[in-house]
């Protein structure tokens, strides 16, 4: 990803698990959209690959091969999170938004960390959205100013 050449100083997020699209004002005024593609996939299957139970003393359990399965999303996601947050360290007002649970747990990591202290952080829910209505959502966020400060 690119740095993203800035007019404002505030940029909108939409995203879920998948990817994030970023909204920016560039230079000559004009709205921009870039894609941040996210490595996470939730329970990917394999052709051909069976079920990861394994029965034992009369009951099914989960082999170690689901455990390896978990720690390889947990970690695809955390790289996904860590990737969005170093691009949005360049913004002061920063609005995330989208359908799933990610812009929860994203928006709460960015108030755990530091670095975010004194930036000014939003949050919406936020089905999917054409590119026109990512950009109005957007533009009349911030010119709203609603806009919570992080404590």
């Amino acid at each position: 990803m690119k740095n993203l050449t800035q007019i404002s100083n505030h940029i909108g997020v939409w995203m879920d698990y998948n990817h994030a699209r970023m909204v920016y004002r560039k230079n000559d005024g004009t709205y921009a959209i870039e894609t941040l593609e996210s490595l996470h996939d939730i329970h990917p299957r394999i052709d051909g690959q069976g079920s990861d139970k394994t029965q034992w003393g009369g009951h099914f359990r989960y082999s170690d091969n689901e455990s390896k399965k978990n720690h390889k999303e947990t970690e695809q996601l955390h790289q996904y999170y860590k990737n969005l947050e170093k691009i949005l360290s360049n913004y002061d007002d920063i609005l995330i938004a989208g359908p799933t649970h990610a812009k929860d747990e994203f928006f709460n990591l960015l108030l755990t960390d530091k670095s975010f202290d004194g930036k000014r952080l939003g949050i919406e829910s936020a089905d999917k959205l054409t590119d026109n209505q990512l950009i109005a959502l957007v533009e009349k966020y911030f010119e709203n100013g609603v806009m919570k400060t992080k404590v």
